[in-house]
């Protein structure tokens, strides 16, 4: 008699665990993610010319050079961290590649991907990154017209930088695609989890 009782009450305590809401860990979690977002800066008021005018002034060669990795670092360092001292956007789930912002009207939104993040940093990067490699191009090949045909070595070393910085440019100016960013979306789910 004492074990079934026992099971009947096991049992009522199984159905009322499963039926509890998980409101308190949503909130919880949201929360969270909502005290790592600011309100006050939104990716919808990214402007174009001010993220390029930040890319010109800040974005080095140096950066160039650094690929996917360093563009992801740089945007969390120049564009990503607001002013007071949150984020534009944060990944909630590094495995599917899930981020969350907040729009205008402190909504929270899922951004799979960061696609809104890249739609809004593409057209600057592109133009700035396509600036750069002018530059690292035009450099190269005014050295190389300096040189004497004696100097192999440094040809050899001309070519291997000019294959470089062509491979660099290919890989930044596709940091938006989805098949070709691996780099860059690897290192902005590292750098943005929470």
């Amino acid at each position: 008699m004492k074990i079934s009782q026992c099971d009947s009450f096991i049992q009522k305590l199984a159905l009322e665990g499963v039926s509890k809401p998980t409101t308190t860990t949503n909130n919880t979690v949201n929360n969270t993610i909502r005290n790592q977002l600011s309100s006050t800066y939104t990716l919808d008021k990214l402007e174009p010319k001010n993220l390029e005018d930040t890319m010109r002034e800040h974005y080095t060669e140096h950066d160039f050079f650094g690929g996917q990795k360093r563009l992801a670092n740089f945007f969390f360092e120049r564009v990503i961290k607001t002013p007071d001292d949150k984020m534009l956007i944060c990944c909630t789930d590094t495995s599917r590649r899930k981020f969350k912002i907040l729009d205008l009207r402190g909504n929270m939104k899922e951004d799979i991907e960061a696609r809104l993040l890249c739609d809004k940093l593409k057209v600057p990067t592109q133009m700035i990154t396509k600036e750069i490699y002018d530059k690292v191009i035009d450099r190269i090949d005014m050295e190389r017209e300096r040189l004497s045909s004696d100097d192999r070595s440094r040809r050899e070393k001309l070519l291997d930088d000019t294959m470089k910085a062509q491979q660099v440019f290919i890989d930044n100016m596709n940091f938006d695609d989805l098949n070709y960013n691996q780099d860059f979306m690897h290192e902005l789910c590292v750098i943005l989890n929470v």
